[in-house]
């Protein structure tokens, strides 16, 4: 099941944008370690202030992935996993992780469901004259209920079996964000032992990484 598109840059999408583009920004090292702060708009111009954020998977009972068609001053128009966003600084304190996963799932889709942190990853991906360098953390949960997607942020939305989420990549690379790029390929490789079993994968992971303890 899918939503319809939503009509291309409604007429305040500038205003939103400029909203946005005066977000502070956690700017950090490779290691995810506090450098500075800066505005979204910096961060989004100089390829080196890399900042974190979060990049949320979503699946059902039938064990199917919830995609959007990303509404945004970069990468617009492309496939994304559920959700992604930054967390933000304001007034001496920093959003967490965990609290930037909440907020996005409630902007973007009015809902709130459990969501566990899997893994990591830094990249780099040019945009026009903007870019994203991005200390980026992956969270994942299950939601099988009605969905109310924001139109400031969706275009449209499906949900997709993972076998065929991958199939789609290899053919036509071009129509994704670049963070689901990397983060497919790193589920595949570590956590995905079998493509039919996403909870279980997840659970698997969940358990090896606890008995492992911190890194």
């Amino acid at each position: 099941m899918s939503t319809p598109p939503q009509d291309p840059k409604s007429s305040d999408s500038k205003g939103i944008s400029q909203a946005r583009g005066a977000q502070t920004l956690i700017v950090v090292d490779d290691e995810d370690n506090l450098v500075e702060y800066a505005t979204r708009s910096a961060c989004h111009l100089d390829r080196r202030l890399r900042h974190r954020a979060v990049v949320l998977f979503v699946y059902n009972d039938q064990e199917k992935v919830l995609l959007q068609k990303r509404k945004n001053e970069l990468f617009d128009g492309l496939w994304d996993l559920a959700g992604a966003t930054h967390p933000l600084h304001s007034e001496d304190q920093d959003e967490s992780y965990q609290d930037s996963v909440a907020r996005c799932l409630q902007d973007e889709w009015g809902i709130s469901t459990a969501m566990t942190r899997i893994l990591s990853f830094t990249y780099y991906a040019a945009d026009g004259d903007q870019c994203e360098n991005e200390y980026c953390v992956l969270f994942a949960g299950k939601y099988n209920g009605a969905l109310d997607p924001s139109p400031e942020h969706v275009y449209e939305s499906r949900w997709v079996d993972w076998s065929q989420l991958r199939e789609e990549l290899e053919k036509e690379p071009g129509q994704f964000t670049p963070w689901l790029k990397v983060a497919a390929d790193l589920l595949a490789g570590n956590v995905f032992r079998d493509e039919d079993q996403i909870e279980q994968s997840f659970a698997q992971w969940a358990s090896l990484k606890e008995a492992l303890g911190p890194s």
